[in-house]
């Protein structure tokens, strides 16, 4: 193992208390929202709402992944 600093491509298997606490609360509520939508009538804009919304959610795993600091 390496000293080197992480880059934003390495992966990040570890995660502290707080980072996974805020993990599971991030999951939690985007499925939350996901069931909500998946519950409104089938259309292009739902998908659109879907689509957008797995994108956020990466985004904020990524946040907290790569931008944490204990």
């Amino acid at each position: 193992m390496t000293d080197a600093p992480l880059t934003p491509f390495d992966p990040r298997h570890i995660v502290g208390e707080n980072q996974g606490a805020a993990l599971v609360s991030t999951r939690d509520a985007y499925k939350a929202l996901h069931a909500h939508l998946l519950s409104l009538p089938g259309s292009r804009e739902r998908s659109l709402a879907l689509t957008a919304l797995e994108e956020s959610g990466m985004w904020a795993t990524k946040a907290i992944t790569h931008s944490w600091t204990e």
